[in-house]
């Protein structure tokens, strides 16, 4: 299993367009290697600078696996997004200004999953997440970084 993303390579900066600074939506994204038995993809953006307090900045669940990757800012049919840590549906940007100064690291997490994920949109979302760290039979990992100016 395989995360990518056309717009940035791993350990990259984020591109600007993911950012607050551009038109603030998640990049491309793609995956290859799926198990044959998969039924469900979500993923997942998080703020792992510091790995005892994750930040959930994004998480889409409900991805068809025919799906071979998302286009930028786009949903496709059937896939939904949860409440993340700022309280709101959908991508969380990095809009990391009002954070310590310095490089944060970001982590997109692809999660694979053998059942259906039982997740609703706007679902509170670190509840979702614990249940598809759970029920996950495959993830992998894609980071990238963005500059917080505090």
């Amino acid at each position: 299993l395989a995360l990518t993303s056309p717009d940035f390579s791993p350990g990259g900066t984020a591109p600007v367009d993911s950012t607050c600074l551009g038109r603030n939506v998640f990049p491309n994204l793609t995956w290859t290697s799926l198990p044959d038995e998969t039924v469900e993809i979500a993923l997942t953006l998080s703020d792992q600078t510091d790995p005892k307090n994750p930040l959930l900045m994004w998480l889409m669940a409900g991805i068809d696996p025919e799906e071979t990757g998302l286009e930028a800012g786009t949903a496709p049919a059937g896939a939904f997004e949860t409440l993340n840590d700022y309280g709101n549906p959908g991508y969380g940007s990095p809009c990391l200004n009002e954070l310590s100064p310095g490089t944060r690291d970001l982590q997109f997490r692809i999660y694979v999953l053998n059942e259906p994920s039982g997740l609703a949109p706007g679902a509170p979302g670190n509840d979702s997440w614990d249940e598809l760290g759970a029920k996950a039979v495959d993830t992998a990992t894609l980071l990238m970084h963005v500059e917080a100016t505090g």
